[in-house]
């Protein structure tokens, strides 16, 4: 489950729907662990990029309010810097959150419940990439990030290859990502039109043409334009998106 942007505006709108696997779900395969085999190996791990529930509910799919192709931004109350720290947790030889959610100005803190050595390692783009060594039992490592990221971005650790998790930053709250189910909601939205992008790791961004069937009226292509009036709620229902897209 996603971790963050939680400090939404209670008054507006909202988006909802959820995201469907078109196709029998994919089985997971087990990674191969290599190091601290004492620790993970008994853990049976398997790898978390696609994760589709039985009933074709796909998780960690990143849905968010895209300012750039909107030709606009929130009022500036939604773009005031996010207070609450969000925790990355290393925890049975995973990060947990897959999905983590920050906000410009926000405290990430990087944790190790785990009872050996960890690695954070986060790619960024706009924002100074950092290298974080987490050892079993240290206090948090605490990074505050200034500038929003254009996309989702990983986040590794070195010392256990498996180790995989995305970080997605911005300067306004209106982002989520669906949950085990696919299930999605983004409550608090200002009223007027807006765009909004959907991205999974597997398949980049989603787009229109990847809808089995009609996709929701507004899916231009990767873009999804919608119209929010206050109290209203936008709902996408449940979108089929086409297996290849994730090959």
């Amino acid at each position: 489950m996603p971790r963050g942007a939680a400090e939404e505006p209670p008054a507006g709108g909202a988006l909802r729907g959820r995201l469907l696997f078109g196709g029998p779900p994919p089985q997971p395969e087990r990674v191969e662990v290599n190091k601290d085999v004492d620790v993970c190996g008994p853990l049976q791990l398997e790898d978390d990029t696609l994760l589709v529930a039985e009933d074709g509910g796909l998780a960690n799919a990143v849905i968010w309010l895209d300012v750039r192709s909107s030709g606009r931004e929130p009022a500036a109350s939604a773009l005031e810097k996010g207070a609450e720290a969000v925790v990355l947790d290393n925890v049975d030889c995973r990060f947990e959150p897959h999905v983590v959610l920050l906000r410009t100005g926000q405290t990430l803190k990087i944790t190790n419940s785990d009872p050996i050595a960890h690695q954070a390692t986060a790619f960024l783009n706009r924002n100074i990439p950092f290298n974080e060594s987490v050892p079993a039992g240290s206090p948090p490592v605490e990074r505050t990030l200034e500038k929003p990221e254009l996309l989702p971005l990983p986040v590794t650790c070195p010392i256990h290859p498996w180790m995989k998790a995305h970080l997605f930053v911005l300067d306004h709250p209106y982002m989520t990502a669906t949950g085990p189910d696919g299930r999605f909601a983004i409550r608090g939205l200002p009223p007027g039109e807006w765009t909004f992008r959907l991205w999974h790791e597997k398949a980049g961004f989603l787009k229109g043409e990847e809808v089995q069937g009609d996709a929701p009226a507004g899916w231009d292509g990767a873009k999804l334009t919608v119209t929010v009036t206050e109290g209203g709620t936008v709902d996408l229902g449940e979108v089929k998106l086409q297996p290849a897209a994730f090959e």
